[in-house]
Parts: C-alpha cells; structure tokens; sequence
C-alpha cells in the first residue's frame, strides 16, 4: 500500500472548519483578473481553505483519499503511518 500526502487548497461554500488555515478569499460570481463581478447583487466571498489530502493506493484495487481541514495535523498523521510502515 503506497499512502501519499499533499496540502491542497478549496473553495469552501459551507461552514469554515474553526482548525482549518484560510489562504485567500474569492468571490462567487467573478470577472476573469478575479475580481467582483458587478452584476449580481447577491454576490458572496467564499473563503479558500489548506486541507491536508492522504491517498491510500494498493495494487489489487484500493484507492481512497481523506481530507483533513488541519493540514500540518494530517501531515504529523502522514509521517506517523510512514515511520509505522517503516517499522514493519
């Protein structure tokens, strides 16, 4: 079993996990260079957040993928199970 893990960021439209890491805000409904687009009133800003993403692959067929809102946690988590793995 090959786990990986990777920092990614997202849009998130619900509500904001209280140990996630917010990187920048984008609005919904936006012009190409990104900034508000006029038009529409009820435009709202949505908050891009770090998540920390494990992939567990295995040869006969397992592929899941974990996304934690604690990017540095889930990476501690991610160097735990290789140094597990390690010990095996």
């Amino acid at each position: 079993m090959q786990p990986a893990y990777e920092a990614t960021q997202f849009i998130e439209s619900e509500a904001i996990p209280p140990d996630g890491t917010k990187v920048r805000e984008v609005w919904e409904k936006s012009n190409k260079d990104g900034s508000r687009d006029k038009r529409y009133a009820e435009n709202r800003q949505l908050q891009v957040m770090e998540y920390g993403e494990i992939t567990f692959r295995s040869g006969s067929g397992i592929y899941e993928k974990y996304m934690f809102s604690d990017a540095k946690r889930a990476e501690n988590f991610f160097n735990a199970i290789q140094a597990f793995k390690n010990l095996l």
